[in-house]
């Protein structure tokens, strides 16, 4: 693995534990709350991490290892919600399958060489795509979704709902 990806692997291996803490102590009624500060509830937050750790990044470098300069195919991610059942699935499987699928994707991203990073596809708008291009877009998602989260949290505190321990919340 190339050294200059030591941090984002660092950064990746994090968010799951970061993601169980937010979740761990608050009734489902507040995972499945709309935030008055966000466009999405927790639960939300935490099926869609899963589904784009495999449906979305894994697939996307799997396309660009396998094929030779493949063109990949556009991904609906706000019809997973319902598609996916995000509401009325244990938050709980979100976040467990989140880790499974997270640790087996930093095992592999240890595996990476500079010619299997540098693959290239086209996605469907025409720009051109690399696999380091997909683990720099999943480490600004991870960034995204984890501001968010920490905003909710606070918000949700302000009325008195018990935050997760501040000390996981910064891993």
């Amino acid at each position: 693995m190339p050294p200059d990806l030591e941090p984002l692997l660092n950064q990746f291996a994090e968010m799951p534990a970061f993601l169980a803490a937010a979740c761990a102590r608050l009734p489902r009624e507040m995972l499945l709350a709309q935030p008055r500060n966000d466009l999405s509830p927790l639960a939300e937050h935490a099926w869609h991490l899963r589904d784009c750790e495999t449906l979305l990044f894994e697939a996307r470098i799997d396309a660009l290892l396998a094929q030779e300069h493949p063109t990949l195919a556009p991904v609906y991610v706000k019809e997973w919600i319902v598609a996916h059942g995000y509401f009325t699935r244990p938050v709980h499987d979100a976040v467990t399958g989140f880790a499974g699928a997270r640790a087996a994707f930093c095992e592999r991203l240890r595996t990476f060489t500079p010619a299997l990073l540098g693959r290239t596809g086209v996605r469907s708008d025409g720009k051109a795509y690399t696999v380091a291009g997909v683990i720099e877009e999943m480490a600004a998602h991870d960034r995204d979704h984890r501001q968010r989260i920490v905003a909710i949290l606070a918000d949700f505190a302000a009325f008195g709902v018990p935050a997760p321990d501040a000390a996981a919340l910064r891993t």
